[in-house]
């Protein structure tokens, strides 16, 4: 393994430890950063479109089909 920032050999950590080493990074990162807060406008608007998605009144669109418009809009 080359070395890492840290100078730590993570060769030595199995792929379960080493995937609770990421959980406890992301989650040391994640602690630090305030939750968004959204307006209550924002929140009405969520709702307004889940309950239209809901209803049948719009369909979403796969995501193949997304990320294909953006790689190669025509």
């Amino acid at each position: 393994m080359k070395p890492s920032i840290t100078g730590i050999d993570f060769s030595q950590l199995s792929a379960a430890e080493r995937l609770l080493l990421a959980q406890e990074l992301l989650d040391s990162v994640f602690d630090d950063v305030a939750p968004a807060t959204l307006s209550q406008p924002q929140i009405d608007e969520l709702h307004r479109r889940r309950e239209e998605m809901l209803s049948g009144k719009i369909q979403g669109v796969p995501w193949d089909e997304v990320r294909s418009s953006l790689l190669d809009p025509q």
